[in-house]
This record gives structure tokens, C-alpha cells and sequence, in this order.
């Protein structure tokens, strides 16, 4: 832990170019601190008294939460197991069908501290994950850091189970270190977009996508099953792992979340084509959209997208409007000149 802080600032200087603002440091105090006590517990005494769970940071899109949280798992390495929330949920799932659970669990608690980043509940299925790992991170003297756009007051709302919403709810302000970033300031829409990855223009679209294409693989894609589950065919080449798809076909299809980390752990470049207005009656197809460009952005791929409407006019649903502005900021980022010049040097 020594030189912990100064250490996280350089990497956010360095690698993202930000200078940390008062609440990441404020956050970044919180955190030292505690996490000191966590590393330092030495004496069983010391250890029983070990009363707050962790740390539940939350705020709008794009202020700094997620960067903060890269940043800390950089510079402590192997001190820390982090996840991304579709990453935790899905391991969490499998304990329910598993016959051998006790190499999953291990996988989340081998470590004291563990970051859970983006946190969001949809269902109650996925509540009551989410209560029993709390219980059992604190029987086993886990240290959790949370990070979501959502306080704990309202991370999940039910007309069934009330109580147990309620309970859950309860559970997080009182075990919990809160933290709110206030800043609405998001710091993805502040960057540089090329126009070179988005295409909006109906006459040029899919002439520019194919160049585009061509420019990352010069031989011609040819159709292939690209999941293990799935009889769907896409155009991709394996070797230059990019994969070509209209909208329609990756986010039309039942995929769910294991599908799409599949698809994105295969491919680095992934074409998204013809991109329609995303209203109420395509809730399904947002649903997907949302956690395919998840995937796509916490593993640091290549996107390109095309549409006949600009970026900005794409979603008109009320269905998932809050779960979208981090989508649409996360667009804005991947579009950006610094995100795309680390796979194309000569911009």
C-alpha cells in the first residue's frame, strides 16, 4: 500500500490523461484508508471488530467511477479480484446449476478485496445473488467495492417481494461506506469523435463500412457459425478476428449475455450495420444492444457502427432510457480518436 495513491493518479494521468477531480480524490482517500485496514488486520481482536462490508460508489455516467476503479486494480494487481457486473452475475448464476460450486465461489473470493464495477439489478433472481454473496462476502470477511450509476436506494424497485427489496436495500446503507460522485459532467462526451468508424449518411454507409473492412482484412469475409450453441451464421474471418453483422441479425437473434462475451472475446473488430431507430417496440433489440456494447467496451474492442439517423437520434424508447446513457456515452468513447488510434495508428 505504500505510495497507493500518488501510484493511481499517475496511471490516470498517464494512460487516460485525466487529472483526477476532487471526488475521485475524496473517493481515493476513502478507499486508502480502508483498505489499509483490510490489508493490516493481523490481530484476530482487530478482525472481530470489522464492521463495514465495503464501499458503495455511486454517481451519473461517465464522472470517473469506472477509470478510478481500473486504476486501483493496476496498481494492487493481484492484491484484488475485479469484475464487471455481467462478468459477477454470470459466475454467481452458476453456482445455482453447478453440481461443483466450490471452484466458482473460490474464483470470487480468493482475494480480500473485491471490485464489482457497473452494478445494476434488473430482476429478482438476480437480487437474491446479490444478497447471498453480500451475506457470505461477510461471513468471510470480504472486502466489496461497488461502483453503479444507481444509489442503493434505488438499485431495484418490485411491485413482489417488497420486503425482501426493501431488506436488500437496507443491507447496502448499513454495511456499506457510501460514496456519491455529484458531478453530472461526463467526461466520454468531452471526447474528439472521428468520423471515420460512425457512418450516418444513407447514400455512403455501407460503401465506407466495406472499406473499412477491407482496410482490416483484405480478403473477403465468408459466413461462419461463430458460437458453439448456435446454427447462425456471420460473415468473419477468424485470423484477422473480425466479425460483419447487420443490426438486425446479432442484436435480433436470442442472445443473452453468455453469447455476447463469447462473440467478443472471439472478435476484436466488430461491424455493426443499419442501426434503426431504437423505439418502444424494439425493447428486446435494445436490451441486447445494451449488453453487446457493454461487452464491447470493457474488453477494449473495435467498433464500427452505421445507421441513416446521426448517434445522438437513434434511441427513442422510454424502455431502458436510463441503462442507455451509459450506452451512449460508452459509444462516444469507443468513436473517439484516442479509443480507435490504438488499433489504427495513421489517423
Amino acid at each position: 500500500m505504500k505510495n497507493f495513491k500518488s501510484k493511481v493518479f499517475n496511471y490516470l494521468e498517464e494512460t487516460y490523461l485525466i487529472k483526477p477531480n476532487s471526488e475521485q480524490r475524496n473517493a481515493l482517500s476513502v478507499i486508502n484508508q480502508q483498505l489499509l485496514d483490510v490489508y493490516s488486520k493481523i490481530n484476530i481482536v482487530k478482525s472481530l471488530f470489522f464492521k463495514t462490508s465495503g464501499i458503495y460508489i455511486h454517481g451519473s455516467v461517465g464522472v470517473g467511477k469506472s477509470v478510478l476503479m481500473e486504476a486501483i486494480s493496476k496498481v494492487l494487481r493481484k492484491k484484488l479480484s475485479i469484475f464487471h457486473f455481467n462478468d459477477f452475475i454470470t459466475i454467481l448464476q452458476q453456482t445455482k446449476s453447478l453440481k461443483n460450486k466450490t471452484t466458482i465461489i473460490n474464483k470470487l473470493f480468493k482475494n480480500k478485496v473485491v471490485i464489482v464495477d457497473e452494478l445494476q439489478i434488473n430482476n429478482l433472481a438476480d437480487a437474491i445473488l446479490l444478497f447471498n454473496f453480500l451475506i457470505e462476502s461477510k461471513k468471510k470477511k470480504i472486502f466489496v467495492i461497488f461502483t453503479s450509476n444507481r444509489s442503493p436506494k434505488n438499485l431495484y424497485r418490485s411491485v413482489i417481494s417488497k420486503k425482501f427489496v426493501t431488506n436488500l436495500k437496507n443491507y447496502l446503507i448499513s454495511n456499506f461506506h457510501v460514496i456519491q460522485f455529484k458531478s453530472l459532467t461526463d467526461y466520454r462526451l468531452m471526447n474528439e469523435m472521428g468520423d471515420f468508424f460512425y457512418f450516418s449518411n444513407p447514400r455512403n454507409n455501407y460503401k465506407q463500412q466495406d472499406l473499412l473492412v477491407k482496410k482490416i482484412c483484405i480478403s473477403k469475409l465468408t459466413s461462419n457459425k461463430v458460437l458453439k450453441n448456435s446454427c447462425l451464421t456471420f460473415k468473419s474471418n477468424n485470423s484477422k478476428k473480425i466479425i460483419d453483422s447487420s443490426f438486425r441479425k446479432i442484436c435480433g437473434a436470442n442472445f443473452g449475455v453468455m453469447e455476447y462475451k463469447e462473440i467478443v472475446k472471439k472478435f476484436n473488430y466488430i461491424i455493426i450495420r443499419n442501426i434503426p431507430i431504437l423505439n418502444e417496440e424494439k425493447k428486446d433489440l435494445i436490451a441486447r444492444f445494451i449488453t453487446l456494447i457493454d461487452h464491447i467496451y470493457e474488453k477494449k474492442k473495435f467498433l464500427s457502427i452505421s445507421s441513416n439517423y446521426g448517434i445522438d437520434k437513434i434511441f427513442k424508447a422510454n424502455t431502458k432510457k436510463f441503462e442507455y446513457q451509459r450506452t451512449y456515452s460508452r459509444l462516444i468513447e469507443m468513436g473517439s480518436k484516442i479509443y480507435v488510434s490504438k488499433f489504427f495508428k495513421n489517423l
